[in-house]
C-alpha cells in the first residue's frame, strides 16, 4: 500500500454505516487542545499560586467554623496591654459597689492613692481597685446604721479617652453586675487630645470593639474621615466573609509571642518592669515599650523625703493645641452617649473634674477650659449625673503632684478623702440589697 493511501486511512473513521473521511486541519486542532488541556492541569497542579489560594481557603473554612467555640481564646489572644489587664480583671471579679473611670489622672488615685494609704508595694496590673475608697465609704454609711462593706472595681486606663470608656465599659455591664454608682475622673485631654486623629485610633477603642461591635452611629463619629468610613467597611465585609480576617489581629499576635519565646529561650528577657503605671503608657506610647506588656508593674507608696517629679508640659501642650473644635465635639458625643447609657441602665454617675496644677492652665487655648467647665456640666445635668470639682473638696499644693497633672499618693489620698462624702450621699439608698458579692 502506497503511503499516500496510508495518509488517507488516518484520516478515516470507520463506522457500520459507512466510512467517513476527516480533514487534516480538524485532526491537529483536536490534537492540540488536547494537549492545551493536560498542560493546563499540569501547570495548575505545580503552580505556588492555586496551591496557597487552596490552603487559604481550606485554612479560613477550619477558622471561620471554629469562631463559634473560641470567644474565649480570642480575648486571651489580645494584645496584652492597660486596657486588656483592667477588663479582664473585672470580669474575673465578683460584681462592685463601685466603678471607678477614667485616664491615668484616675489610676493615680487607684494605684499610688492606695500604695499610699496601705503602706506597700502594688502590682497596677492586678489591683484595679480603691481600698481607700472603699473603707471611707463604708465607714460613713456605718455611721447611718449600715452593715454593708463597700467593694469598687477599677477599669481606669492610662491614656482613655471619653470615646474609649463610651464604647468599652457598656458591653461590661449587665444585670448581673452593674454597679450602684460610677465615679468617672476626667481632665481636659480626655475630651481633646491632638495625639489622636480620630477616637478609633486609641487601642483601648480597639479592643472595645472586640467585645462589642459599636453600631454604625458610632463608627461615624469614631471615623470621620471618608478614608477611614471605606477602610471600614471594607473590613466590615472582609470580617464577614472571611473567617481567617476576621482574626487577623489575633493569629499576629500568636506569632508573635511563638517568635518572642523563642527569642527569650536564646536570650531571656530583661528584668520585670518597676516604673509607675503612668511612665509605662508613655513609655508605650513612645514604643520604648512593647505594647503586650507583662502583667507586673510595681507601684510603690509615695515618699515625701524622695519625691517624684517629672515634666511632661510639652505633651500637654502639643495636646492641647492648636483647638480643633470638630475633635472636641465628637468626645462630647460620645461623653453623652455614656452618661444617656448609665441613666437608662439605672446607673448614678459621679463625675469628678480632676485637679490640675496652675501651669497646665496655661498650656491651654484661651477660655477653653471654660467651655469644657461649661458642656461637662450642661451634658451631667441632662443625663441626671452630679459633677464634683476635685480642687473644691480638697486644698491641693505643687507637692501633690508628679507632674503638670498627675497627683502623687499623698495627694491622691487626699482626694479620695475629699470626694468620699459626696460619692457616699450620692449612692442610692437599698441599692447594695438585691446585689450579689
Amino acid at each position: 500500500m502506497s503511503s499516500s493511501n496510508t495518509q488517507e486511512l488516518n484520516r478515516t473513521v470507520v463506522s457500520p454505516q459507512c466510512v467517513v473521511s476527516i480533514p487534516e486541519k480538524v485532526v491537529q486542532k483536536e490534537l492540540k487542545a488536547e494537549r492545551r488541556s493536560d498542560d493546563f492541569w499540569a501547570r495548575a497542579i505545580r503552580s505556588s499560586a492555586i496551591v496557597a489560594v487552596s490552603l487559604f481557603l481550606s485554612i479560613n473554612f477550619a477558622v471561620a467554623a471554629s469562631l463559634p467555640h473560641l470567644t474565649g481564646a480570642l480575648f486571651e489572644l489580645q494584645n496584652h496591654d492597660a486596657s486588656w489587664w483592667a477588663v479582664k480583671t473585672f470580669m474575673n471579679r465578683p460584681p462592685a459597689d463601685i466603678l471607678l473611670l477614667g485616664s491615668s489622672l484616675m489610676c493615680r488615685v487607684v494605684n499610688e492613692g492606695d500604695a499610699t494609704y496601705l503602706k506597700r508595694d502594688l502590682n497596677a496590673f492586678s489591683h484595679y481597685r480603691s481600698r481607700h475608697l472603699e473603707d471611707l465609704i463604708t465607714a460613713i454609711k456605718s455611721k447611718h446604721g449600715e452593715t454593708h462593706s463597700y467593694t469598687s472595681a477599677s477599669l481606669a486606663v492610662g491614656g482613655m479617652n471619653v470615646s474609649d470608656v463610651a464604647t468599652m465599659v457598656p458591653p461590661l455591664l449587665n444585670s448581673s453586675n452593674k454597679p450602684s454608682i460610677i465615679v468617672y475622673g476626667v481632665g481636659p485631654r480626655d475630651f481633646f487630645d491632638n495625639s489622636l486623629e480620630s477616637p478609633a485610633d486609641a487601642p483601648s477603642f480597639h479592643l472595645a470593639e472586640k467585645l462589642q461591635q459599636p453600631p454604625d452611629e458610632v463608627q461615624k463619629y469614631a471615623r470621620p474621615s471618608r478614608e477611614a468610613q471605606f477602610q471600614y467597611q471594607t473590613n466590615k465585609f472582609l470580617r464577614r466573609f472571611l473567617g481567617i480576617y476576621k482574626i487577623q489581629e489575633e493569629l499576629a499576635v500568636w506569632f508573635r509571642r511563638q517568635t518572642q519565646a523563642v527569642f527569650d529561650r536564646v536570650a531571656p528577657a530583661p528584668a520585670r518592669c518597676t516604673l509607675p503605671e503612668f511612665d509605662v503608657t508613655q513609655k508605650q506610647k513612645l514604643h520604648l515599650l512593647p505594647s503586650d506588656v507583662v502583667n507586673y508593674c510595681r507601684v510603690v507608696p509615695d515618699d515625701p523625703k524622695h519625691p517624684l517629679k517629672f515634666d511632661f508640659q510639652n505633651n500637654y501642650y502639643m495636646s492641647y493645641n492648636p483647638f480643633r473644635p470638630a475633635l472636641y465635639k465628637r468626645q462630647l458625643y460620645f461623653f453623652d452617649r455614656f452618661l444617656k447609657f448609665a441613666q437608662d441602665s439605672g446607673i448614678k454617675v459621679v463625675v469628678v473634674k480632676m485637679p490640675l496644677r496652675a501651669d497646665n492652665f496655661t498650656l491651654m487655648v484661651p477660655n477653653f477650659y471654660k467651655l469644657y467647665e461649661h458642656d461637662l456640666g450642661e451634658i451631667a445635668r441632662r443625663n441626671a449625673a452630679d459633677v464634683v470639682d476635685g480642687a473644691d473638696v480638697a486644698s491641693f499644693s505643687d507637692a501633690d503632684f508628679t507632674d503638670t497633672v498627675h497627683l502623687n499618693g499623698t495627694g491622691a489620698s487626699r482626694l479620695v478623702e475629699g470626694m468620699a462624702p459626696y460619692v457616699s450621699q450620692a449612692i442610692p439608698q437599698n441599692s447594695t440589697n438585691q446585689r450579689a458579692h
